[in-house]
């Protein structure tokens, strides 16, 4: 009997915001992206469409030992990011319009909805209902694009905030891991860190909103699965649970990967770095403690790499990108 094969479907909030009522996989550019961090993980065969070089599965072959079995039987597949359980309890854990009622209990600065371009204003962000890693997130010079999305639905309000860092915290059954992530100036998820956060001081006050807004979040839906909730700070606090996403999303992939191959390291680093800007593109080891893991022809590569102290780590860092990254 063919073993069961998995497909990379990380576009459950595209469908959420489609208004359809069943879910159909397509092996498309966003859905290949990252598909093949799902085999490092879990060393599952992968159903997809694309067509990987012989350069790069003898790559992971060579210095991981994983080997890359394929399938292109759709009906012996099923998805590896989420799993339709119940369609209208997914779309309210996922809906930035439902979690803002919620965090709104926790935050200092409340977010609204708003349907009206008289409602613009300088200073906000705003928000689409549906979205992920900065897409559908707009400011105020993005009023144009705002006038025409109003006329068709409603978006979230939000002061713009001045983000000291960002916190994300990973909930799988009832085991919580926090951790850090790398966000651009446009709101782009551009990697995580993981390290021991508990000697923070602002750790116990993190854990005590964070668990609240667990409990608030099961009483009021059944939720199930994995899922991660998105916080941020600011000069004077924690801004809570700015989204959250039922699924595995790249921080729970990023978490896997240091358990897997860094379990013994305390500090690391997950991180994307648009392909276009790297130079000098090798599957060579680029040095010690320091893995490409991504195939070349990928619009993200992606480099995971850990260490016993931040200093050590923040020396691979400064070396990737100075050796391999044009600025």
């Amino acid at each position: 009997m063919e073993k069961l094969a998995y497909y990379f479907n990380c576009d459950l909030e595209d469908f959420l915001s489609s208004g359809k009522s069943s879910y159909d996989f397509v092996s498309n550019k966003f859905n290949q992206e990252f598909e093949y961090l799902m085999v490092l993980i879990d060393e599952i065969p992968l159903y997809t469409q694309k067509v990987y070089s012989k350069e790069y599965t003898y790559y992971l072959k060579k210095y991981f030992n994983i080997s890359f079995e394929f399938s292109y039987d759709f009906k012996n597949a099923k998805g590896w990011c989420f799993e339709l359980y119940d369609l209208e309890t997914q779309k309210k854990i996922n809906s930035r319009f439902f979690t803002t009622q919620i965090s709104n209990k926790f935050n200092d600065y409340k977010s609204y909805i708003i349907d009206s371009i008289d409602q613009l204003e300088n200073g906000f962000l705003y928000k689409e209902e549906f979205s992920v890693s900065g897409i559908g997130n707009y400011t105020y010079k993005d009023k144009e694009k705002l006038y025409h999305i109003l006329k068709k639905r409603p978006v979230l309000k939000e002061k713009l905030h001045k983000r000291l860092f960002d916190i994300s915290t990973l909930v799988i059954s009832e085991n919580k891991i926090h951790y850090e992530n790398f966000i651009d100036k446009n709101f782009g998820y551009k990697g995580s860190r993981f390290r021991d956060l508990s000697k923070c001081e602002w750790y116990q006050d993190y854990c005590f909103g964070i668990d609240s807004i667990v409990l608030e979040l099961k009483r009021k839906v059944n939720i199930k699965g994995v899922y991660s909730i998105d916080s941020f700070f600011v000069e004077d606090g924690i801004h809570f649970m700015s989204e959250v996403n039922n699924r595995k999303t790249m921080g729970y992939i990023a978490f896997h990967l240091k358990e897997k191959f860094f379990p013994t390291k305390s500090f690391f680093d997950f991180i994307l770095i648009p392909t276009k800007k790297i130079k000098n593109f090798t599957y060579d080891i680029l040095i010690e403690d320091c893995y490409l893991v991504s195939p070349r022809e990928n619009l993200f590569s992606i480099f995971i790499y850990g260490a016993d102290s931040l200093n050590r780590l923040n020396d691979i860092n400064g070396y990737l990108y100075k050796r391999y990254c044009i600025d």
